[in-house]
């Protein structure tokens, strides 16, 4: 089940006290404010792109989102704190350590971020470049360990022609930062140019962040990076034993 929900404002507290009305903004505001720095802006009018194999990967990687959630549409937003949320059950059975439905687990840093339309401009999608680290999986044998890959998933800010943005974004899922480090799950069931982050996990010394709310991640919030790596590469031990068992 999906759920559209449009904000508008920042949340607020109220309460009186001796004939006054005190204001605070909760935590949960501050967290809002920091998911949405998170989030990189594509112009609804952006300009075709002109170079013939530039455009042509442009429109390779747009045509995982032409069906997607279709949040975006050519309404001008009317200030500047306008959300467009999709409440959705996907994402809520993504499992903690998708190993099965990856293509390729790395750990690395991101470089850069950008933000694009798809072909039909109904969706908004995040890219981001990734400098490889460490390569934990890739059942296709065409990444090189010194190189990077391209990695998105739906969301973004869209900025409009009268200047304003609007956030388009789903629920459980938050974004990568640029300058961070990560562990990332992906796939790439289109074969296009873009890897797809089916989970990720920013690697922190106060504690990991998990870039998809599903409700087994939930409970991997914070904690200790190495006693996460340890868990992934005992996964991806099992699961490499129990291949080599089937085969037999």
């Amino acid at each position: 089940m999906a759920v559209l929900v449009a904000t508008s404002a920042a949340l607020m507290v109220s309460f009186r006290t001796e004939g006054q009305t005190t204001k605070i903004q909760p935590d949960i505001e501050q967290k809002r404010r920091e998911l949405r720095k998170r989030f990189p802006t594509a112009r609804y009018d952006e300009p075709e792109e002109q170079d013939i194999a530039r455009r042509a990967r442009r429109q390779l990687a747009g045509k995982r989102y032409q069906n997607a959630g279709g949040l975006v549409d050519s309404t001008l937003p009317m200030w500047e704190d306008e959300e467009r949320v999709l409440q959705t059950d996907e994402y809520l059975s993504v499992p903690a350590i998708p190993v099965k439905e990856s293509e390729l687990i790395l750990i690395g840093k991101v470089l850069e971020a950008a933000a694009h339309l798809s072909n039909n401009k109904k969706t908004v999608y995040s890219e981001f470049t990734v400098q490889i680290d460490e390569i934990l999986r890739d059942t296709t044998g065409n990444i090189k360990k010194e190189g990077s890959v391209t990695v998105d998933r739906e969301g973004g800010f869209v900025e409009y022609k009268n200047g304003l943005r609007r956030l388009h974004r789903i629920a459980a899922l938050s974004m990568p930062q640029v300058g961070g480090k990560y562990i990332l799950f992906l796939r790439n069931r289109e074969k296009g140019p873009n890897y797809e982050i089916i989970n990720g996990y920013e690697l922190k010394d106060g504690g990991v962040i998990n870039l998809t709310a599903s409700t087994e991640t939930r409970s991997y919030f914070g904690m200790d990076q190495t006693v996460l790596l340890s868990k992934v590469r005992k996964a991806l031990s099992e699961a490499s034993q129990s291949r080599s068992e089937k085969q037999n």
